[in-house]
Parts: C-alpha cells; structure tokens; sequence
C-alpha cells in the first residue's frame, strides 16, 4: 500500500515509531466496511 510506505518513511525521518498494530487495525475495518452490503445499519 502506498500511502503506508510513505507513513512509514517519514515516521522514520522524524524518529518516531510507525503504529503498526493501529495500521493493522484500520485496515481490516476498512475492508470490514467495504464489504458491507448497501444500507447496512450497523458495521457487526
């Protein structure tokens, strides 16, 4: 994923931590929410 390469690359310039766990995290919502079927009231 591009944007990812590019967080990580400028978290890397400035010395902080990439939040890998919390990338993880947003992203399987994401495709969670992708996958919902039109009018979908609630995400679970």
């Amino acid at each position: 994923m591009r944007f990812r390469s590019i967080a990580e690359d400028v978290a890397k310039h400035f010395h902080y931590e990439y939040p890998h766990e919390d990338d993880r995290r947003v992203t399987a919502y994401l495709q969670r929410v992708r996958q919902l079927e039109p009018g979908a009231s609630s995400i679970y």
